[in-house]
């Protein structure tokens, strides 16, 4: 397997345990509609300072990659940024980051650029 494959294999599979993580916690809320789960999840989120602590590291970390992503995107011509931006918001940032990587990858060796670059 080649360093390329392997970086897009880790990837998905990031994104992969992401996704099962993330979806396995909605059942919680999900009874409980789009408006009231929301309110529910957002103030179960400000609960105690370990789950404020998560939420703001996390937050700051979106704030801080996702202008790297947006010049990620244009300097390699990536299409499809406003799915990475939605996935973000309505299923998780674990999931849409590796998922973003994962695209970069590919479009690194569409354009030939050396490993490491």
């Amino acid at each position: 397997m080649t360093p390329f494959h392997t970086r897009c294999a880790a990837y998905a599979l990031m994104a992969l345990v992401a996704l099962v993580g993330t979806v396995s916690q909605l059942p919680q809320y999900l009874p409980l509609g789009l408006v009231q789960g929301n309110v529910q999840f957002w103030s179960d989120t400000l609960a105690n300072p370990a789950s404020r602590f998560i939420t703001i590291d996390v937050l700051v970390v979106f704030l801080v990659v996702w202008p790297w992503m947006i010049g990620e995107a244009r300097r390699w011509r990536m299409s499809g940024l406003p799915a990475y931006f939605l996935g973000s918001i309505l299923v998780a940032f674990s999931v849409a980051l590796p998922l973003f990587m994962l695209h970069r990858e590919i479009a690194l060796q569409r354009m030939g650029v050396a490993e490491g670059s």
